[in-house]
């Protein structure tokens, strides 16, 4: 019986000195960092003043259309005008758009098939750059970082857009 007792002792001696040697040095995760758990609604992107982007919008609101494009992200560079991004825009989203541009003139005809006095005489395309209505043809505008560029529809010379002259 004292054998059978000591090779018992003996098995539960080993049995314990085995767990505790697994917890006292568990297994190591590896040393990588790992990105916290991010929620997909509340997910951000890169914030826009970080980037050389501008927003830039389309709608035809005064002819009951609706927005035509969203506010869209658009890479800019020293370069760029309110018709250089808004032409990348409508590129990207397959847009159509038509523009009339001579050696004096540079005029954005159509977007989307809504174009110049489709709704009557005055009517056609202006832009602004945060919330300011160009004074000059867009292609000369120049835009930068954070900008927001938004063309709009109008029925009157924009004076539906709240233009004053």
């Amino acid at each position: 019986m004292k054998k059978n007792f000591s090779l018992f002792i003996l098995t539960m001696a080993l049995f314990t000195i085995s767990s505790t040697s697994a917890i006292s040095n568990p297994v190591q995760a590896p040393a990588t960092p790992v990105a916290p758990a991010t929620d997909e609604k509340n997910a951000e992107t890169p914030n826009q003043q970080d980037q050389n982007t501008v927003m830039v919008s389309v709608n035809a609101k005064t002819i009951n259309k609706g927005e035509i494009m969203p506010p869209t992200a658009i890479q800019v560079d020293e370069q760029s005008t309110a018709w250089s991004v808004l032409q990348k825009a409508l590129d990207e989203k397959k847009i159509k758009y038509e523009l009339k541009q001579n050696k004096d003139d540079f005029y954005v005809v159509s977007i989307n098939g809504i174009s110049t006095e489709s709704a009557e005489k005055g009517s056609g395309w202006m832009y602004s750059v945060n919330g300011i209505y160009g004074k000059v043809c867009a292609n000369l505008c120049k835009v930068k970082k954070g900008d927001k560029v938004e063309w709009h529809y109008t029925t009157n010379l924009g004076k539906d857009l709240g233009v004053s002259e």
